[in-house]
């Protein structure tokens, strides 16, 4: 049970991340799910999450080996709905594709993983749909990628050559990189 011993501290001292209380949690999750213990799993997995661990799509995973297949597709739509909220929000100021491109690497991910849980639950329909899904987000991404490339190209080249004038060097700089908290 979950209530038992966390796994040992990492040695490297308690400034560590690896000796978070998420972190061992989730290092308990992992040795449950080797074990099979999915249920169990699942709930150091929520516990760790209630501390800040960011899981990804490995709680969706979990559930889905419970047999809580139904619980794991709400918990990937959770999942869908956060990134496209928090991606324009934690990307604010950043020019448009890039924020693009960092969505679709995101869903993309998403999708392909919840391809992988409604494969191992036999459920074609919905793999085929997800894995649609996620192909569509790849084209978005490789569409992307170049513009977003040639721009950080730019971007350095403007700032080299203007690296000597201080005063323009950081008013490019922050016309470039703005703050998130602008």
């Amino acid at each position: 049970m979950i209530d038992g011993p966390i796994p040992k501290e990492h040695p490297g001292g308690s400034a560590n991340p690896m000796n978070s209380d998420a972190y061992k949690l989730e290092r308990l999750a992992t040795q449950l799910s080797k074990e099979g213990k999915w249920d169990e799993a699942v709930m150091a997995l929520k516990k760790a999450q209630s501390l800040g661990a960011d899981l990804g799509t490995r709680q969706v995973k979990y559930l889905q080996r419970a047999g809580r297949y139904e619980e794991a597709l709400a918990e990937l739509d959770a999942l869908l709905r956060a990134a496209r909220a928090d991606i324009p929000r934690l990307m604010r100021g950043k020019p448009t594709e890039e924020q693009g491109e960092a969505l679709a690497s995101s869903l993309c991910r998403l999708y392909t993983d919840g391809a992988l849980i409604a494969r191992r639950q036999k459920d074609a329909a919905r793999e085929l749909e997800f894995s649609r899904i996620a192909s569509e987000q790849l084209e978005t991404m490789k569409r992307l990628q170049p513009i977003n490339e040639e721009r950080r190209k730019n971007v350095r080249l403007v700032l080299e050559k203007n690296k000597n004038n201080k005063p323009l060097y950081y008013q490019l700089l922050k016309m470039f990189y703005p703050s998130r908290e602008n």
